[in-house]
């Protein structure tokens, strides 16, 4: 119960590629400290993958609202890459149509070389 309340705290919450996403304000440091321990890292991955039926990261950030106009660090803006290629990929409808056709799922993307474009 107690990761309950801590999870409550937190600004946001969100499923991003393959890892839960936890946002905390800068004052809510001491929750973010007390998520980070082994033990609770392990009770969310667990509790994660019993909804999702994957294994996920968790990712857990204390974020400044009014610092939202800083530049994003390169790791940011890669991680905003690959979410913009993902949902490109996922609204694809050739994409779509091969994941019912074989009932599949996405694992993972990635741009391949240039502006090359995969052709069936």
């Amino acid at each position: 119960m107690f990761l309950v309340t801590v999870l409550d705290a937190a600004q946001s919450m969100a499923f991003e590629d393959d890892e839960l996403y936890v946002e905390f304000a800068p004052d809510g440091r001491h929750f973010r400290d007390t998520l980070t321990k082994p033990e609770n890292i392990r009770l969310l991955r667990e509790a994660c993958q019993e909804v999702t039926g994957k294994e996920l990261g968790v990712r857990i950030v204390i974020k400044d609202p009014e610092a939202a106009s800083a530049p994003m660090s390169r790791e940011e803006e890669l991680r905003l890459e690959k979410k913009k290629l993902r949902e490109a990929v996922e609204n694809n409808p050739i994409v779509q149509e091969m994941l019912r056709t074989f009932r599949g799922e996405i694992v993972d993307v990635r741009r391949i070389d240039g502006d090359q474009l995969l052709k069936s």
